[in-house]
């Protein structure tokens, strides 16, 4: 329903600015039409399926902005959530998500703006290192066609896991 050329008008040049992903969605599906997955889980992340040209895709990308005071609840409100930075929850739902695409043959296209995976001890606790590692084993048997595309940003190991250079083969 919208001219793909908006994008550039949607997604600011400036790092720190925050952008609604859903509206980058608009301009790039068919219809403009989406199906998330799982929404209620990982808001850092968006995980869905959409219609490109008429073939069905599975995206994965990265959410912006301030994710509240409550999130990640592993954190017990020591920090805010920020969109752009891997959490948990959030990388629990790529590994299922890129799973469920392996198995049903369906493409994935990742849209990176990342600025990291979430550090410091209690990052460190929530296990979130390997996640990471079993979201890298999730994409690596998938054995579909995959495309990473960095918005913005991708920065060290995340920009790895989030489909990286093992999505670009």
């Amino acid at each position: 329903r919208f001219p793909a050329s908006e994008i550039e008008r949607v997604v600011p040049c400036n790092q720190r600015a925050t952008y609604d992903m859903d509206q980058v969605l608009a301009r790039l599906a068919d219809g403009s039409e989406h199906l998330p997955f799982r929404p209620d889980s990982g808001p850092e992340i968006y995980c869905g399926l959409v219609r490109m040209s008429g073939f069905l895709t599975g995206i994965i990308a990265n959410r912006q902005g301030f994710l509240g005071r409550g999130y990640p609840p592993y954190a017990q409100g020591k920090y805010v959530g920020l969109g752009g930075k891997l959490y948990r929850e959030g990388l629990i739902k790529m590994i299922e998500f890129t799973t469920l695409c392996g198995r049903d043959r369906i493409p994935l296209v990742w849209f990176q703006d990342t600025t990291g995976i979430n550090v410091g001890d209690i990052a460190e606790k929530a296990e979130l290192l390997g996640l990471g590692q079993s979201l890298i084993y999730s994409i690596e048997s998938a054995d579909v066609p995959m495309m990473c595309v960095v918005l913005r940003k991708g920065t060290a190991a995340a920009h790895y896991i989030m489909g990286g250079p093992q999505a670009n083969r």
